[in-house]
């Protein structure tokens, strides 16, 4: 657990730490793989704790590692200067009057453990709010694998209105070369103008069909495909739709 605090110290970005251990050899393997740090005697301790401004304890000693004597005596130098110390052992590193001492505070499992469980609290209030995110993306995924169905002849018959439209301006064009630059570019939007407004309802109902009702939008899609004669064959239409859905959507986290 120490071991464990002290990468994390580590992780947050603190560059100063001391290790205290029975073991030495323990200690400097430690401070060898943070690549930070130094490894002190026990003997040294209430000098170690003098110098520090947090301390994390976690031995399976059966007394009291730190005591008030010990920490009041680490505090003579240093009285205005804070020192948190948070025990993480059980039973108990740190005698609990040392709670007690100006300047010092103190945590231990017990206090620890309360705050755990008002985060699990504020996560737990959250859920309701988690749920409706949930609901509000698997309702628009089922929407759009619904109208996935429309994808195949919408672009079908966008790209055969294209064509055509591509094709007599640039016939126009050719019949028309006094035509000035801006004359040709007026032409030519107006030309996507028409197409687009002409498209927009059948493609805007087409989605909103297949969406709402998938049978019926099955229908209507075979009607323009027969319609405009796009000549799209159900199982080209399956294809696109798969081919669509994989190019085309976006998953929302």
């Amino acid at each position: 657990m120490g071991s464990l605090a002290a990468k994390r110290l580590r992780l947050e970005g603190c560059t100063e730490l001391m290790l205290a251990n029975r073991s030495q050899a323990k200690a400097r393997q430690v401070v060898a793989g943070l690549g930070i740090g130094e490894a002190v005697e026990m003997p040294d301790l209430v000098d170690a704790v003098r110098r520090a401004d947090i301390v994390v304890t976690s031995t399976g000693a059966s007394d009291f590692v730190l005591t008030k004597e010990s920490v009041e005596a680490a505090m003579e130098s240093r009285p205005d200067r804070p020192l948190f110390i948070v025990d993480i052992a059980v039973p108990r590193d740190v005698e609990p009057d040392v709670a007690a001492i100006p300047n010092v505070g103190l945590a231990d499992i017990d206090a620890l453990k309360g705050l755990v469980e008002i985060t699990l609290e504020h996560r737990r209030a959250a859920i309701p709010f988690v749920e409706e995110i949930i609901a509000e993306h698997s309702e628009r995924f089922a929407q759009w694998h619904q109208s996935r169905v429309a994808i195949p002849v919408v672009a079908s018959l966008v790209q055969k209105a294209e064509a055509i439209r591509s094709a007599e301006v640039e016939r126009l064009l050719a019949r028309c070369p006094e035509l000035s630059e801006r004359e040709r570019m007026l032409i030519t939007g107006a030309s996507l103008t028409i197409i687009s407004k002409l498209l927009h309802s059948v493609v805007t109902r087409l989605r909103e069909r297949a969406t709402a009702n998938h049978a019926e939008a099955l229908t209507h899609a075979g009607i323009l495909d027969d319609l405009f004669d796009l000549r799209l064959r159900a199982e080209e239409r399956a294809e696109a739709a798969a081919e669509a859905s994989a190019r085309d959507y976006t998953p929302h986290a």
